[in-house]
């Protein structure tokens, strides 16, 4: 173990860019928020720049100033959403997500 939580162990340890995507997907905001500095860092060193894009998409959407009402601005939502939809299509796709490996 590298001293990191077992859960980014288990980043550090996919095989492809869609254990990776999957990982991601099933992955606790709290987690991807408190440890985002160390996933990032996994990330990068294996390329994969949907996993980056939604990390990045989802910490933004995390931490965006909500409206009067309590909610995230549209923008913000979108974009989590279509990163998060790249990385179903990568984690379940089919021949696509293997294409992208």
């Amino acid at each position: 173990m590298s001293g990191l939580l077992p859960t980014i162990d288990e980043l550090a340890a996919a095989k492809n860019h869609v254990e990776r995507a999957q990982w991601l997907l099933q992955t606790p905001p709290s987690t991807l928020f408190t440890y985002h500095l160390e996933i990032r860092a996994v990330l990068q060193s294996v390329g994969f720049t949907a996993g980056l894009t939604a990390l990045a998409a989802e910490i933004a959407w995390l931490l965006a100033v909500r409206d009067r009402h309590g909610y995230t601005p549209v923008t913000f939502t979108m974009s989590r959403n279509i990163a998060r939809s790249d990385l179903g299509v990568i984690a379940y796709g089919g021949s696509l997500g293997e294409v992208l490996q």
